[in-house]
């Protein structure tokens, strides 16, 4: 049994104008609050049979809830956010001439009142914590094989994600799309954007001078599972050899891939909103994973030591996202909408990418349509929302080798020093051939751009002229209609079809490093 009791013994700033206002679903936040005397309690046991006693045959594993490092950065946004140290004030035109410069913080010189965004953590806030258990086989094989077999099952017990609490309910969803859509824009008057039941709403934000509440919370969603297999044997003579084959499935509601509560808030692509947490891909998963390695160690001469060694790795490729560039749902963000994959061409209404682009419609559909069917995912998911982390790169080999030189040096204590020189080649395959070792990454994951919404007001509305849609048939305004997109050709002009390119960093390219080391007995 392991207790981890993490303590807070300073005290934070009050926020009296942040605390006094009511949020979202009548929450109150307030950013001068850290998490209460939460202790984290990680019970656990594990277990080693030898089956037949004679180290043939064993059985192992264990069960219990895991403790990390307590992370405790993460509520440093909680210190810098609070509403107290900085805030902006956003006046346009003739309206910006009445501020003038003030060295005081927070001064809106008789204006508007400026405006921030607060950070905080709920009362209750755990650091994270897992349920993990494995359950292994080792078994001795003829000709001195020794085979394993192991599954480890990961249950998310305390994981944290972020939330808004100053972010309202989304007002209708879009049309031809049916994902929740957002107010645009903050309205001078409350009645100017109603939901769905009619109530006024300040846009996008229940308190109209707090541009963010981002809150610390946890929940119990996610998991991970592994299955691996594995065949070791050492040989005579100093050769050791092994291989093994993992698959991974792992699914979490935010992989925590910022910086800051921010960043993670916003930046992770979704659908129904980034309050809404849902389960899907971890950005690091690797679902099938093969490693191999290989080792020879040879002394002679009494002072010399020669050894070669190369480990070989194969993975799924890279997880990634397809996201539209602009901001579909009005939450704020450019980058983050899922795509909506379609069926055909009646379920997206595209458009030009510009003055000078002379395809049609039809012709930009087809080249959309050519690139979903060239993509596994995109082809076998039409008519659905595109996963969050759901596409997957090509299969990637990477192949390392080493090779190292001992020289003994005999001290006149009678104890045997170690002059080590060494080589490296990484990714071997690569410096072979320079189509091999090379990682592939997605040529496009914002696919589509937004432009705007079909405007029902227009004297144009759904109707095309020479098969585009003329510019006053949408707004990026209005929030009625169908979204418009553009598919945007390649740089050169043409048509983009291949999903993959590949990655010209040092990740796909041959490495050779050499070194020298003295060890001391």
């Amino acid at each position: 049994m392991r207790v981890d009791l993490p303590t807070f013994p300073t005290s934070l700033p009050q926020n009296s104008t942040s605390d006094a206002l009511t949020y979202a679903n009548g929450e109150k936040v307030q950013v001068g609050k850290l998490p209460g005397l939460n202790p984290l309690y990680s019970p656990r046991v594990g277990f080693n049979w030898d089956v037949k006693g004679d180290k043939t045959l064993q059985v192992r594993g264990g069960t219990g809830i895991f403790t990390g490092r307590v992370p405790f950065v993460w509520l440093s946004n909680q210190v810098t956010n609070n509403g107290l140290l900085f805030g902006s004030i956003i006046a346009q035109g003739a309206a910006a001439q009445s501020y003038n410069f003030s060295p005081t913080p927070l001064t809106s010189n008789g204006g508007a009142s400026p405006q921030f965004a607060i950070n905080a953590t709920v009362k209750n806030f755990k650091f994270p914590q897992v349920w993990r258990t494995n359950l292994a086989v080792d078994k001795s094989l003829p000709g001195g094989l020794i085979a394993t077999l192991e599954a480890i099952y990961t249950k998310n017990v305390n994981a944290v994600y972020y939330r808004d609490a100053n972010f309202n309910s989304s007002i209708r969803n879009v049309d031809g799309d049916g994902r929740p859509q957002y107010a645009a824009t903050i309205a001078p008057n409350p009645t100017a954007n109603t939901d769905v039941n009619g109530n006024g709403l300040w846009g996008r934000r229940v308190n109209q001078n707090i541009t963010q509440a981002v809150i610390l919370d946890n929940t119990s969603k996610g998991y991970q599972y592994s299955i691996t297999g594995q065949l070791q044997k050492t040989f005579n003579k100093g050769f050791y050899a092994t291989a093994a084959y993992t698959y991974t499935d792992s699914r979490d509601v935010n992989s925590e891939t910022g910086s800051t509560a921010s960043t993670n808030l916003t930046s992770y692509p979704q659908v129904s909103g980034f309050n809404t947490p849902v389960l899907s891909y971890s950005s690091n998963l690797a679902t099938h994973r093969v490693v191999a390695s290989a080792s020879y160690r040879k002394e002679y001469g009494k002072f010399f030591a020669t050894t070669l060694s190369g480990i070989y790795q194969g993975s799924s490729g890279f997880r990634y996202s397809y996201t539209y560039s602009g901001d579909v749902n009005s939450d704020g963000n450019t980058s983050n909408d899922l795509i909506y994959i379609p069926r055909n061409q009646n379920e997206i209404l595209l458009t030009t990418s510009s003055a000078t682009d002379t395809r049609s419609v039809n012709q930009i559909w087809q080249q959309l349509d050519n690139f979903i069917n060239n993509d596994p995912y995109l082809k076998n998911h039409r008519g659905q929302y595109a996963g969050r982390n759901a596409a997957v790169a090509p299969w990637f080999n990477v192949l390392n080798l080493r090779f190292l030189q001992d020289f003994y040096i005999e001290t006149s204590k009678g104890k045997r020093n170690t002059l080590q020189f060494s080589f490296e080649a990484i990714n071997f395959l690569n410096l072979l051939n320079s189509n091999w070792g090379v990682v592939r990454q997605p040529a496009r994951q914002a696919l589509l751009n937004f432009v705007g919404y079909e405007n029902p007001a227009a004297t144009t509305t759904n109707t095309q002229t020479n098969n585009l849609l003329p510019s006053n048939s949408y707004t990026t305004t209005a929030a009625t209609g169908r979204p418009i997109f553009q598919f945007n050709t390649n740089s050169d002009g043409s048509a983009l079809t291949n999903p993959w390119v590949n990655n010209t960093t040092s990740t796909s390219r041959y490495q050779l490093q050499i070194g020298v080391r003295y060890i001391f007995n």
